[in-house]
């Protein structure tokens, strides 16, 4: 994964980011501690590859 170094500077940070040969214009940068999902259908069109068994639970909050 290649990410490259420019960061607007004013309203919402994003980056320009290669992922497996995709590039990616404008993805949001993230600048707090938390976890993305994505649908596992994303993840086999970007090839990145076998996923690996985990014990990790996530649970997501009710924002209502």
């Amino acid at each position: 994964m290649q990410v490259s170094n420019q960061i607007q500077r004013s309203g919402c940070p994003t980056i320009s980011v290669n992922i497996g040969g995709t590039q990616v214009e404008k993805a949001l940068l993230d600048l707090g501690a938390s976890v993305n999902l994505l649908p596992y259908s994303v993840y086999k069109e970007l090839g990145l590859g076998e996923l690996k068994p985990t014990s990790i639970t996530l649970s997501l909050a009710d924002r209502q």
